[in-house]
Formats: C-alpha cells, structure tokens, sequence
C-alpha cells in the first residue's frame, strides 16, 4: 500500500467555531475514518489574532494502491454529507501529497 497525506484547511464562520469544532470532530472524521483507506485524522487550530474567523487544518492518513478510487469514494460519501452551516466552504482547501522519493 502507498501512504499519502491529505490536508484540508478550512475555516469557521464568525462566532460559530464551538459548533463547527463538534461538527468536524463528532460527524465529519468519524464518517470519514469509517472508509476504507482512510487511516487516521488529527485536527489543528491555527492560533489566530483573537475575533478573526478560526482557521484549521486537518491531516488525515491514507493508505491505498488506487488513490483515484479512494478519492471517488470520499467523494460519493460526501454527497450524501451536509457540510456543518459553520463552516466557511468556499474557503476549504485540499491537498494530497505523496512522500518524495529520496
């Protein structure tokens, strides 16, 4: 299997980062952790001058021979997912790497 990592930055609305912090760690890793490939997800908040919008970034672990596939199915998944009305998602941005070759 060939490791990669996915970063997803992203951002919560003005006054709403409780609710989009219990989202993100109660609904959204936990569906996305149930699929096969996904191995593991670790959220950060960026310390941020204090009334600006709270920004995060999310890695996530994968494991997969056909990364392709795996980002179809991440994809299928999130169709039938309401995204948290506290998140910022025209902000969101991901990412995937793979580990550069020595």
């Amino acid at each position: 299997m060939t490791s990669y990592i996915q970063t997803v930055r992203s951002k919560a609305l003005a006054g709403r980062e409780a609710e989009y912090r219990e989202w993100y760690l109660g609904t959204h890793i936990p569906d996305l952790l149930s699929l096969d490939g996904f191995v593991s997800a670790d959220l950060h908040r960026m310390v941020t001058a204090e009334g600006a919008p709270a920004e995060f970034l999310c890695i996530y672990v994968l494991e997969t021979n056909d990364l392709p596939a795996l980002q179809a199915t991440m994809m299928a998944a999130g169709a039938t997912t309401v995204p948290s009305p506290a998140m910022d998602l025209p902000e969101t941005r991901v990412e995937f790497f793979e580990r550069a070759a020595a």
